[in-house]
């Protein structure tokens, strides 16, 4: 709930700051492999993300190997060393 809550409150600024709405994508926890998520995300100029370290290591990695620039911005969940990893 945390994560989502975050997420939410997130795109809820960003389209009332920009009158744009955000592409948003849910993950499931524990998976590995997020083809679906970058392919809806990996145009996009930032992606913020409020999940977990290790998703968000799995999410951010695929992101660079399908030629993604954009800026990974994550919550404060990530600001731990397994992430950083």
């Amino acid at each position: 709930k945390y994560a989502r809550s975050i997420s939410e409150k997130a795109a809820v600024y960003l389209k009332k700051t920009s009158g744009k709405a955000p592409i948003t994508a849910a993950i499931i926890g524990g998976d590995k492999e997020y083809k679906a998520t970058v392919a809806k995300t990996k145009d996009a100029a930032a992606v913020f993300f409020a999940g977990f370290p290790i998703e968000a290591g799995f999410v951010h990695a695929a992101l660079r190997q399908a030629g993604s620039g954009a800026r990974f911005i994550g919550s404060d969940s990530l600001a731990t060393d397994e992430f950083a990893s």
